[in-house]
């Protein structure tokens, strides 16, 4: 089913399904325990964990570019369209978890590669494909930076242990994420993950939580919400035009919109929720 087709069929008063490949964006949250590793489970690798950060992008030759745009963290989390196809090389990649504790296997969703660094004694600084490649996944238990090395697979050159740790260089502009040996410098500094929230709500408490984000669903100038939330407000044509951070009780503008019918999505208690508004 098509963007377009589902939001018609919404309007239209149809049950909503809720799922992150409808309006294409995914929410991620920072990676805090090691409780939030978890096989099969989804993250983007990040620059950092506050403020503007790059995300780890499309396969080259050798490393990962950054994403070309930056993104904002905001309540420790950050939503994007990652990308579905090889040949995006805006968007952010996805990495899925495999693997157990000590031996995580990172793997590339679109392209279905295993990461790793180049295996042997070259001096080079990579992070491509390598399929024998697993990592170890260790957090600061302050500033939650990923320490991820590599520990089968690995690279041997040089007497400091190899060039095996995950890591993101600025690269006078050109951010990369690429394998290094050794300690973080001005230019070559710790990584993030942040896990993909997945929408786990049952159709029974759909509406519960539609009652959570929303309390006006018929408007004129103001949408009022029940429930603090990151929100965004997509057309019928499923295009993004409004975006907020919002809490309970709080009204948002939407004077400047034309008259119609929106749906509007948010995270409610850790839920992905979607509602559908008229304006008048």
């Amino acid at each position: 089913m098509t963007k377009f087709s589902f939001l018609r069929t919404a309007v239209l008063g149809a049950a909503l399904t809720i799922s992150t490949t409808v309006f294409a964006q995914s929410t991620y949250k920072l990676v805090t325990s090691a409780t939030d590793l978890v096989s099969g489970a989804k993250y983007v690798v990040a620059s950092g964990s506050t403020g503007s950060v790059r995300l780890l992008g499309y396969e080259n030759t050798n490393n990962r570019p950054q994403a070309t745009t930056a993104v904002t963290v905001s309540s420790s989390t950050v939503s994007v369209s990652p990308a579905t196809a090889s040949t995006d090389q805006a968007s952010a990649y996805e990495i899925t978890l495999s693997g157990t504790t000590g031996a995580w296997v990172l793997t590339d969703a679109v392209n279905s590669i295993i990461l790793g660094p180049s295996a042997g004694t070259g001096s080079n600084n990579y992070l491509k494909a390598n399929a024998d490649a697993t990592f170890a996944i260790t957090l600061d238990g302050s500033t939650f930076a990923a320490a991820i090395k590599a520990v089968t697979g690995t690279n041997t050159q040089g007497t400091t242990g190899g060039r095996n740790n995950l890591r993101y260089n600025t690269n006078s502009g050109n951010g990369l994420f690429a394998c290094y040996a050794g300690d973080e410098s001005s230019t070559i500094t710790n990584t993030y993950l942040f896990k993909k929230i997945e929408p786990t709500m049952a159709v029974g408490n759909v509406n519960s939580a539609k009652v959570n984000l929303i309390k006006n669903t018929i408007v004129t100038n103001d949408i009022t919400f029940g429930a603090s939330a990151k929100v965004s407000v997509y057309n019928t044509a499923g295009q993004l035009v409004k975006t907020a951070e919002v809490s309970e009780n709080s009204r948002l503008d939407v004077s400047a919109l034309s008259k119609g019918t929106y749906i509007v999505t948010g995270i409610v208690n850790g839920e992905t929720v979607s509602q559908k508004v008229i304006k008048k």
